[in-house]
Order: structure tokens, then C-alpha cells, then sequence
């Protein structure tokens, strides 16, 4: 039997016949994209600035949102901007020499730090690696000034009662 697909309104989908009320993959796209260009390598300016940007975007898209029961979106996309966050950082640092600095500083022992600043691969693939998780862990992010998705979601599960 074939799972109806609901009925999208103000981009919510409602599904099923105890209305599940879910994002509407439109929407979620379209989150993804303005994460995009609010995390883009290639802006120039500070990394305070942008997480400045992108706390706000991100507040005010789960605070509009944050009625939808789908956690595990939540979850994922949340561990996605945290690596969106990881790869600017690591853009920053240009020099093979200021990236071994930088990971040293941040408790990679000096081995790695060394594997990892004269590699190949590009920022993206680099940021999942786990001396970037090792030199900046969700803490650090925190820390940095990042807000979690999950925490924002978690925060308004109340709301999500009365829905």
C-alpha cells in the first residue's frame, strides 16, 4: 500500500491520519541552501560575523519550525552545520605551516596536525576527518558560539504538545 505524500500548507506537510506535521522537503531544501551561502568559504569576513549570520537564520528558521516532530532531520542537519562551521575554520587557515599551529593548539598531537595540513583533499572532506573533531568538538563550537539545533528543537518540545 502506497504511504500518502499529505497535504503541504505555509511549509509544514501534514500526514497521516493523526496529522503528523513534518517540514515540507521544499523547505528543508531550501534551509540547506541559505546554510550554504551563509557558511560559503569564499565570504570574506569574520568568523564571528558569521556565526553571528547564522545563529540568527537558524533561530528564527526553528522558532517558525520547530512544531515539526522529525528529530532525526533535526539531528542531521544539525551535525551538518557543525561541519559546514569546522570547514570555514579549517579554510582560514591558509598555510600548511599555520594549520599545524592551529591543530597542535587545539590538542592534535603533532603527527596528525602534519598529515592533515599537507594533504590533498579539499576542506569539505577534511572537515569530517578526526582531527577536526578531536580540535573542534561540539564543546569548542559551543564555546565559539554556535547554537545547536537540537538544543533549539529540544528547547520548544512543550509547544510541540499542544500542536
Amino acid at each position: 500500500m502506497r504511504e500518502s505524500r499529505g497535504c503541504e500548507f505555509l511549509g509544514f506537510t501534514f500526514v497521516g491520519k493523526q496529522v503528523t506535521i513534518k517540514v515540507a522537503p521544499k523547505k528543508l531544501k531550501a534551509f540547506k541552501q541559505r546554510i550554504k551561502e551563509l557558511t560559503g568559504r569564499s565570504r570574506g569576513i569574520s568568523m564571528q560575523r558569521r556565526l553571528t549570520d547564522l545563529n540568527r537564520y537558524v533561530r528564527g528558521w526553528i522558532g517558525y519550525f520547530g512544531l515539526a516532530r522529525q528529530f532525526d532531520d533535526i539531528a542531521d542537519l544539525d551535525g551538518w552545520i557543525r561541519r559546514r562551521v569546522r570547514m570555514c575554520y579549517w579554510k582560514q587557515r591558509r598555510r600548511p605551516r599555520t594549520k599545524v599551529r592551529n591543530l597542535v593548539r587545539l590538542g592534535v598531537n603533532l603527527d596528525m596536525a602534519i598529515q592533515h595540513a599537507v594533504t590533498c583533499k579539499r576542506y569539505w572532506r577534511l572537515s569530517r576527518r578526526p582531527a577536526m573533531h578531536c580540535a573542534m568538538p561540539n564543546k569548542w563550537l559551543t564555546q565559539q558560539g554556535l547554537l545547536s539545533l537540537k538544543q533549539l528543537w529540544s528547547e520548544l518540545a512543550p509547544l510541540r504538545g499542544t500542536a
